[in-house]
């Protein structure tokens, strides 16, 4: 059994992968009220200047406990 965890170990060192576009993120929400369950969702994506074009909105879906679900289409921002 130690040699394939051995064998997995060197072949994983041998892998290269790399990434163009998103290299990470945060997402955070805050309650804004009891009226509609209103929430103000921030999605703040890293990436790569000098990799692929970034497309100009991102899909966030938000899944209840109780069942069901929503998603909702969020238009990014640049920054600068």
């Amino acid at each position: 059994m130690k040699k394939i965890y051995i064998l997995f170990f060197l072949l994983s060192l041998s892998l290269l992968s790399e990434a163009s576009h998103i290299s990470g993120g945060d997402m955070n929400y805050t309650w804004v009220g009891p009226g509609a369950n209103t929430y103000l969702i921030t999605l703040n994506l890293f990436r790569d200047c000098q990799g692929i074009t970034m497309s100009p909105s991102e899909t966030v879906t938000a899944t209840s406990t109780c069942g069901g679900s929503v998603s909702i289409t969020v238009n990014l921002t640049n920054p600068g």
